[in-house]
């Protein structure tokens, strides 16, 4: 263990893709909890937000010649660097963890490994693209249970997911660690949130979804639900595209009462959300629905705005449902998503008028994020450190 000192120095190092809220607000965290933070980064994921959708041997032959390109820069530059208390490595960095597992040995630095989510549960259990029978899962399996035996601590993002690592990968109590996801800064802003109360002057009660058309949203429930409810009282809005997208596609278009707007741009989402009068969450029954919650559900919250979503064990974590402007739902159920929708069309005045998920926030703002990722830290004997 590392003396007690007031400062780390972290070493963000490898592929991570610069695009996933994910890696900024855990390394924003870091740095507002006193951390040094130095980089060595290769960017190779630029303009590829959802990777299930590579299939062209063209793009993923792209991305190989980038990795053999990259790599020898990255462990070069690791290999010079003096001083640092661990290395982390975010998301999505499954091969960087194993490319630099010897060198890190070597020179005896510990890796924080960020694998944020499962490889193996995301295209074999919840996206269903590969059967657990095909010998390509079996790989995949090994290829993770591998990287997981590469870092000295491997960093989920709730306790029911760091659960399912310990269980599926046979991994100690204190070798895997959780810290929530988190909003981005600007989703907290009151000055852009007291706006939205201004502007709320719509009659017609809206409804947003926005996400990847992927088995854990549940799009089959959302458009169920607004088939059934009166289409003059609820307008529905789906922004978003991805594995699903086109099996949905015919049947949006026959609901007079949904728009599709396939993608909006980051900074514009805010607005978004500040126009609709509820937010939904998700709502399929896949493993990985029971083991996660989205990042906008943080951003939803973060803005102060009702949220309807499944109940989970991972949501109870952080929320119990008695929460005004909170409805936690059964999955894949439909009858339920429209009670809530027409219990928060009749609170609308109401939750306008309250300063919505405040005690909530607090766990999951920057801050906390970091403090809960160095509180783990100390435990697992990584790091020993007087939080700011």
């Amino acid at each position: 263990m590392k003396n007690k000192k007031n400062k780390l120095n972290i070493l963000v190092w490898g592929t991570f893709d610069k695009t996933k809220p994910r890696n900024r607000i855990l390394q924003n965290g870091l740095s507002q909890v006193g951390c040094i933070l130095q980089y060595c980064h290769a960017n190779i994921w630029m303009g590829e937000n959802d990777k299930s959708q590579l299939k062209k041997v063209s793009q993923w032959g792209n991305i190989l010649f980038s990795y053999m390109k990259e790599y020898p820069k990255l462990i070069a530059k690791f290999c010079k660097i003096d001083k640092t208390d661990f290395i982390l490595v975010g998301y999505l960095g499954h091969i960087d963890v194993l490319i630099l597992w010897p060198f890190a040995k070597i020179k005896g630095v510990p890796i924080v490994w960020d694998a944020f989510i499962s490889l193996y549960n995301t295209v074999v259990e919840d996206r269903k693209l590969v059967s657990k029978y095909n010998p390509l899962s079996w790989l995949l399996y090994i290829f993770e249970w591998t990287a997981c035996r590469a870092a000295d601590v491997v960093v989920l993002d709730t306790r029911a997911h760091a659960n399912y690592f310990r269980s599926r990968y046979k991994l100690d109590q204190n070798k895997v660690a959780h810290t929530y996801v988190g909003a981005e800064e600007l989703f907290f802003d009151q000055q852009i949130i007291r706006k939205r109360k201004l502007k709320q002057q719509h009659k017609q009660f809206n409804v947003l979804f926005y996400g990847t058309f992927i088995p854990l949203h549940g799009i089959t429930t959302i458009l169920s639900a607004a088939k059934l409810i009166d289409n003059k009282l609820v307008n529905w809005t789906l922004i978003g595209t991805g594995q699903e997208a086109e099996k949905y596609k015919l049947e949006i278009e026959q609901c007079s009462n949904v728009s599709w707007n396939k993608w909006v741009e980051y900074e514009s989402l805010i607005e978004k959300i500040n126009e609709a009068d509820v937010c939904l969450g998700i709502f399929g029954s896949t493993i990985k629905s029971d083991m996660v919650i989205p990042n906008k559900v943080f951003q939803i919250l973060a803005a102060n705005k009702p949220l309807i979503t499944r109940s989970s064990p991972a949501i109870k974590e952080l929320l119990s449902g008695e929460e005004p402007g909170v409805w936690l739902i059964p999955p894949n159920n439909a009858d339920e998503l429209i009670r809530a929708v027409i219990t928060a069309m009749n609170e609308r005045e109401k939750l306008s008028s309250l300063n919505l998920h405040h005690e909530v926030n607090e766990q999951f703002t920057h801050k906390a994020i970091g403090e809960k990722l160095i509180s783990s830290l100390k435990k697992a004997k990584i790091c020993d450190i007087e939080m700011q």
